[in-house]
């Protein structure tokens, strides 16, 4: 779609499964800084965002590190649990969707503006960046980070409901790492 100014609230359309996406921004600079949505939640939860893509599979390649399995999935891409060959080492390794960085190449940039500035960051409670690039052979853009055992808290939170005193660990936890995050 046009990358000028567009109307707040104003329905653009996937040009392959025709879903409507909702833009509730003024201008496309606020809209790229937002969280993409569409009528029914996060734009990573519908299959607009998947045209063309694959996961990626067990064995594969991406920069310098084998694909061992996927462990998440968020709007700026998809997470997989891969072990850095050269440092033999599992890793994290976030991949942007290849169809969302030809849709507009201020996401390919934005992704690599995040690890530049993640990288920036030292706390014990925010993953290392330690790596980003664009693969030569796919062409994919990808941050390789420090992989943390043990799930999320999304996981956490679905085994059963967390006692009082877990919840607040955990919230000056996240907090600690935003402070830290917002000095960057």
């Amino acid at each position: 779609f046009d990358t000028g100014r567009v109307a707040a609230g104003e329905q653009i359309r996937c040009t392959r499964c025709r879903a409507v996406l909702i833009v509730g921004a003024d201008d496309m600079a606020t809209i790229l800084q937002a969280p993409l949505t569409i009528d029914s939640g996060p734009i990573d939860s519908h299959p607009a965002v998947a045209h063309g893509s694959r996961a990626l599979e067990a064995g594969q390649v991406v920069g310098k590190c084998r694909i061992q399995r996927k462990i998440g999935q968020g709007g700026m891409g998809a997470v997989y649990l891969a072990e850095h060959q050269t440092l033999q080492i599992p890793v994290a390794l976030k991949v942007l969707p290849p169809q969302v960085a030809e849709r507009d190449p201020h996401f390919a940039d934005r992704f690599m503006r995040e690890a530049q500035l993640a990288a920036r960051i030292r706390h014990p409670n925010v993953m290392a960046v330690m790596d980003t690039d664009r693969d030569a052979t796919t062409g994919l853009c990808f941050i390789v980070l420090e992989y943390v055992s043990g799930g999320s808290v999304r996981e956490l939170i679905a085994k059963g409901p967390l006692t009082e005193a877990r919840a607040i660990e955990i919230a000056i936890a996240v907090a600690q790492a935003l402070t830290a995050a917002e000095a960057h």
